[in-house]
């Protein structure tokens, strides 16, 4: 597992490849969701100390990270994101009299979500979600008990998730490969901006379009 792997990839349930494993109920398998989550916290302050090279911002070890934060995260991601691909699955896979089936998707209508149109949707848009998700859920935390309060900017007080947020996605961007593209994510290097883009994430009502549509501007995709 690799944490591109654990953050964009449906959380739920299990693929292999491009496709969903069914249980014997017809239903997906469930993957080893604990698993990914336990994964996610203890990369956390690794990515902080590859982006905070100077060490000058906070102390190793000061993030306090909810897990069921973080699983909520993943879970509202993965229904917006592989709502559809779910659907079609299940669809694509029905016989022609499987009843048992038919109802099973109608009882679990809520976890196809459906919030985009595409089965495959571009990456953009999975980043966009994310930074929604984890900038309305805030599952990280100082943990006061390692840090003095008093020695933190103040941005990084106030938008202190949304600011461990953009470090993990930060690695995640510049660490993700599809079809012999690679993206790079820049905001930060302009003081300016990257503040204000903290600071909308933290206080403002931002949709998920808004937050596609920014980042498909700011995140640079070379070919190789």
């Amino acid at each position: 597992m690799n944490l591109c792997e654990a953050l964009l990839g449906d959380y739920i349930y299990t693929q292999k490849g491009d496709k969903y494993i069914l249980a014997e109920d017809g239903w997906f398998e469930k993957s080893n969701m604990h698993e990914k989550i336990e994964f996610i916290i203890r990369q956390v302050d690794k990515i902080y100390m590859l982006f905070d090279k100077s060490g000058e911002i906070l102390v190793p070890g000061c993030v306090y990270t909810d897990s069921l934060g973080i699983k909520d995260v993943l879970v509202r991601y993965s229904r917006d994101i592989f709502g559809q691909k779910r659907l079609e699955f299940q669809i694509e896979s029905l016989s022609g009299n499987d009843i048992n089936r038919g109802k099973l998707i109608k009882d679990n209508l809520p976890q196809f979500g459906c919030r985009t149109t595409s089965s495959d949707p571009y990456f953009y848009r999975k980043i966009g979600y994310l930074f929604y998700w984890f900038s309305l859920i805030k599952p990280f935390h100082i943990d006061l008990r390692k840090v003095d309060i008093t020695k933190i900017k103040n941005g990084m007080k106030f938008y202190f998730n949304e600011f461990i947020t953009y470090v993990l996605l930060w690695y995640v961007v510049n660490n993700y490969k599809e079809n012999n593209k690679k993206y790079v994510i820049k905001i930060h290097e302009d003081k300016l901006l990257f503040r204000h883009f903290l600071y909308d994430l933290h206080y403002r009502d931002l949709s998920r379009s808004s937050l596609e549509f920014f980042l498909k501007k700011f995140i640079v995709c070379n070919d190789n």
